[in-house]
């Protein structure tokens, strides 16, 4: 039986043992995190039929990566005249894929204007985080990769990508068919999901996914599993303000979100990283959200931040909550010896 070519981009752009220059431990991580992901894709069988089709409709058209003003650009190269005729497809194909949650992008002249704008916290994070370059990084909750591609400018050796949502892990291999950058791997799974692993990553970023566990601690627990000793992690989260180890439990939704479950004050945040054996814990910066950061577009046309803040008052949420702050986190794991089974 032939096998289609969503279910061959999900198993060979995991693990296909090119990457003789990568440590054997991360192979081996690799090699099991394959394992996984059938087992993803055998239970999203409504997922796959959906998409079975799609990429065999794909055009082949070489893209080269460029960033210019926050956006990833997949310029074509060399020129190809007769990408013209398929532009209308391009269109339609990105069409499909709505909603875009992350980004932006431009996709050979094809604009997609994505829900966050995340070129702004992106230019937040790159003065403050320690280099990439030559970096081995896990992404936690990376949605459909805009930050693995601004690591590798950056210099990064190699991405993986961790995110559930089906219709990220579609989108990513949409734009990386045009770029097949082998050094980008992306796990349709949690954290929590993935085949446990010790000390295989230099830095470790987590944007975005702390205030979805309802087990914070744990949750970052998982994630230091995978730092090597002096590894950094980089965490970004909706932050509460507070002068206390205090942590803020929204009765029902928070800006209309029914998946945040707390919004932890920093001195929480560092409490727990202490615990896990961080030090030079630091908080690089706290922003409260813009519309101009996250907004309804044209490729995702539905509610947004404006949605869920209080129409007399924006200073406070729908649910008369604070608005939603955003901090950055910088912590360094320096105490191997604290104990994390």
């Amino acid at each position: 039986m032939q096998i289609s070519k969503l279910k061959q981009l999900a198993f060979s752009k995991v693990y296909d043992g090119s990457q003789s220059d990568l440590p054997s431990e991360l192979e081996l991580w690799l090699q099991s995190c394959a394992g996984s992901v059938k087992q993803v894709i055998t239970h999203n069988k409504k997922n796959i039929q959906k998409y079975e089709g799609f990429f065999d409709l794909l055009p082949i058209i070489n893209g080269a990566v460029n960033i210019r003003n926050g956006v990833i650009f997949f310029d074509i190269v060399p020129e190809n005249r007769s990408y013209f005729k398929q532009r209308i497809l391009i269109k339609d194909q990105i069409k499909q894929l709505i909603p875009w949650r992350k980004g932006p992008y431009n996709l050979f002249g094809i604009p997609i204007d994505s829900e966050w704008n995340c070129s702004l916290k992106w230019n937040r994070l790159t003065s403050k985080i320690p280099m990439v370059k030559n970096d081995i990084i896990m992404d936690v909750g990376s949605g459909n990769g805009y930050f693995a591609w601004r690591m590798r400018e950056a210099g990064a050796r190699f991405v993986v990508c961790l995110e559930p949502s089906f219709l990220s892990f579609i989108q990513f291999h949409f734009l990386n068919h045009f770029a097949d950058d082998v050094k980008i791997r992306f796990l349709p799974m949690t954290l929590e999901d993935s085949p446990k692993g010790q000390c295989l990553f230099d830095k470790v970023f987590m944007m975005g996914t702390l205030y979805h566990s309802k087990t914070p601690f744990e949750h970052l627990k998982n994630a230091t599993r995978f730092l090597k000793d002096g590894g950094f992690l980089v965490l970004e989260t909706l932050i509460f303000d507070s002068n206390e180890s205090s942590l803020f439990v929204p009765k029902e939704n928070y800006a209309r979100m029914p998946n945040v479950w707390h919004l932890p004050s920093f001195l929480a945040i560092k409490s727990w990283l202490v615990t896990l054996g961080f030090s030079e814990i630091e908080l690089v910066s706290v922003d409260t959200t813009s519309i101009a950061e996250q907004r309804v577009t044209e490729q995702m046309p539905f509610k947004s931040l404006d949605d869920g803040l209080c129409n007399g008052n924006n200073n406070f949420t729908i649910e008369l909550y604070p608005r939603p702050r955003r901090g950055i986190i910088i912590a360094q794991r320096t105490r191997a010896d604290v104990a994390l089974n």
